[in-house]
């Protein structure tokens, strides 16, 4: 029989004591200053006592468990306007570490953490902390013990009877094997079901207050962190409750606020468990209806409002921590339930992971199920903020009863009545603001969502019904052509120490490893006998295969466009295969071989068909030996789109 100590008893009060230490000995934070409902609309959140809407993205749920590149991360979400992550106990992923030690067979044991993991989550609170990113911890991932997938699941959890030294299956009523996955409802899995008002099981309860009070002991000092205490989970309410109660004992001990969530699997946003987080704020002092993006379109938006109405006796913030990608809809769909559930009345939004990137290096990209903090991300994230500095949404309430001859997704507003008006198109469209009740006059200005541009649209004055639109691509008022790359020259990348190793370039994505390159005239890459450097004083280069991409959502199905670039060969190479595509098209396609002189311009012309896709993508292959293609002024010319899928403010002079 494994020996099976009451020690973990005597450990989780040691590690609370710590805790309490760790609250005293770190810098003072005033509750006042702490995350928490903002007063003057309790449906929004307040940080450092200034009311904050939460918009986020990133690669990866449990963010501390992947410290490769986690700065620069970081620093990209705060750099486009983002301040919110979420961040999963789990350690499921290529590369994570487990919260316990093992022994010398292998086994972990649950008297002992290794520390290293505590470190990188310490670590992970300090970088978001100092960035001002509000952190939304989910404790429990049930994906860490069902059925396995990627690198985690019941086999692999030190749970699991099997694999650890403190206790047996027979001792615990614990599985050894569990074959399905996680489900909307409850089911036989004993884990969950360890706490006293459903198994009590003694046995392992300890361990699971254990490692929940060695999270704490880390997290309560900070102001910026939210807890959630499952993610997605069909198991019993009680399970959720008991948790909550605990964390929220834990913070009144240490003299400090927190907030209490728990996010259930059933989609059906109507259902009972749903109503139990629902009707105990006193115990939810917040919700997370992340599975309510399942659904899209209208019924997304409806059951936003359902939970808005559901909670109006006891308004709390309404969070949505993760929004999926195309895997569930299609990415326009992601990036409407982006807004919509903002203009909901929502709290948070924040970007789903791009499952099933797991390469560090390749964190700013998007996949079907998430756009993660992708190019697309980026530019959403950007655009709201900007329109959250010109318009004062926490005075405001979702207000689609002031919009008439609305189709069924058209349009969405949210209304401070007589004073700001913000009316999201998803795409072409057209409604009539009822401001028949309300004098003065009101500038008129438009957000495009894709370019992260403002347009004043005139005035217009109260007493009316007011007709709005977002209009079709073929009605825009701007007809010339713009260059629509982002960073073609290079210029905005600053030059890495020699030899020009980037691990990140602005506007663009870099993939297929190590190897991309920013060189001014001081090489080494590039040399004056090339020819002058095309565009301003910096180039790019790729040494080796990869891929450097960029997403451009402004092309207009229709359009005539331009595309050049120029290239050449570092000098001594034998030359490297170069194809060039936007979406499935392939636009240019050669080797590249160095050119003495002068850079080589290749071009495209022709008329953009949306079906191609919108990434343009320069591939790198067949290098020979050490090979280097060097590329700058990168133009591609059109129309752009500007308005379809747009903000109108309506904000009184």
């Amino acid at each position: 029989m494994k020996w099976a100590p009451t020690l973990s008893n005597i450990i989780s009060i040691f590690i609370f004591a710590g805790t309490l230490c760790a609250v005293c000995a770190a810098e003072a934070v005033p509750n006042a200053d702490r995350i928490q409902p903002y007063p003057g609309n309790p449906y929004y959140w307040q940080y450092k006592g200034e009311p904050v809407l939460l918009f986020g993205g990133s690669w990866q749920d449990n963010l501390f468990n992947h410290p490769t590149n986690l700065e620069e991360h970081l620093d990209l979400l705060v750099s486009v306007g983002g301040n919110y992550v979420r961040n999963t106990m789990s350690r499921r992923n290529v590369g994570n570490i487990f919260p316990f030690e093992r022994n010398e067979d292998g086994l972990f044991d649950l008297d002992r953490f290794n520390e290293a993991y505590w470190e990188r989550f310490e670590n992970f609170l300090k970088l978001t902390h100092e960035r001002d990113i509000i952190v939304q911890i989910e404790i429990w991932d049930p994906h860490d013990h069902y059925r396995d997938r990627e690198q985690g699941g019941w086999s692999k959890s030190p749970y699991n009877p099997v694999n650890n030294i403190n206790y047996t299956a027979e001792e615990t009523g614990l599985p050894t094997e569990v074959n399905f996955g996680v489900q909307p409802r409850p089911t036989e899995h004993t884990f969950w079901q360890t706490v006293p008002a459903l198994r009590n099981i003694e046995r392992v309860l300890p361990y699971q207050v254990a490692f929940v009070d060695r999270m704490l002991s880390h997290s309560l000092p900070y102001p910026h962190v939210l807890y959630c205490m499952n993610n997605e989970i069909g198991e019993p309410t009680e399970w959720g409750d008991f948790w909550a109660r605990h964390v929220q004992q834990r913070g009144n001990e240490a003299g400090v606020l927190v907030f209490t969530a728990d996010m259930r699997r059933d989609h059906n946003i109507r259902t009972a468990d749903h109503h139990r987080i629902y009707d105990q704020p006193e115990l939810y002092t917040f919700v997370d209806i992340s599975q309510v993006t399942g659904a899209g379109g209208q019924r997304h938006y409806d059951d936003v409002i359902y939970v808005r109405e559901a909670i109006a006796a006891h308004p709390r913030p309404i969070n949505n921590v993760k929004n999926y990608g195309a895997a569930k809809q299609n990415e326009h769909e992601s990036v409407s339930r982006f807004y919509r559930f903002l203009f909901g009345g929502g709290a948070s939004t924040r970007f789903h992971r791009p499952y099933p990137i797991e390469d560090p290096e390749r964190h700013e990209e998007s996949a079907n199920w998430g756009l993660g903090l992708g190019p697309r991300a980026q530019t959403v994230i950007r655009a709201m903020r900007e329109v959250d500095r010109a318009f004062d949404i926490f005075t405001t309430a979702p207000r689609n009863d002031l919009l008439s001859d609305r189709e069924e997704n058209e349009a969405y507003l949210l209304a401070e009545e007589g004073a700001q008006y913000a009316v999201y198109f998803p795409a072409t469209g057209s409604v009539t603001l009822d401001l028949t009740g309300v004098t003065g006059d009101f500038s008129v200005r438009r957000m495009n969502i894709d370019t992260v541009e403002w347009r004043d649209e005139g005035r217009v004055s109260g007493g009316a019904m007011v007709p709005l639109n977002a209009p079709s691509v073929f009605e825009q008022k701007d007809a010339e052509q713009q260059n629509l790359v982002v960073n073609g020259g290079f210029e905005a990348s600053p030059v890495p120490p020699a030899p020009g190793y980037a691990s990140s370039i602005p506007g663009w994505v870099t993939g297929g490893g190590p190897g991309h390159i920013i060189n001014d005239a001081e090489g080494p890459f590039y040399t004056p006998a090339l020819g002058p450097i095309p565009e301003g004083s910096q180039l790019y280069g790729r040494q080796n295969a990869g891929v450097l991409s960029q997403s451009i959502f402004t092309l207009q199905d229709g359009q005539p466009f331009v595309f050049s670039a120029r290239v050449n060969g570092r000098q001594g190479s034998n030359g490297m295969d170069l194809a060039v595509r936007l979406g499935q098209q392939t636009l240019w396609s050669d080797t590249v071989t160095e050119t003495d002189g002068e850079f080589v311009e290749i071009q495209y012309e022709g008329t953009y068909e949306s079906a191609w896709g919108h990434e343009l993508r320069f591939e790198f292959s067949n290098p020979q030996g050490d090979a280097t293609i060097l590329l700058d002024d990168v133009q591609l010319w059109s129309v752009p789109s500007f308005g379809a899928h747009s903000i109108v403010l309506l904000l009184r002079d």
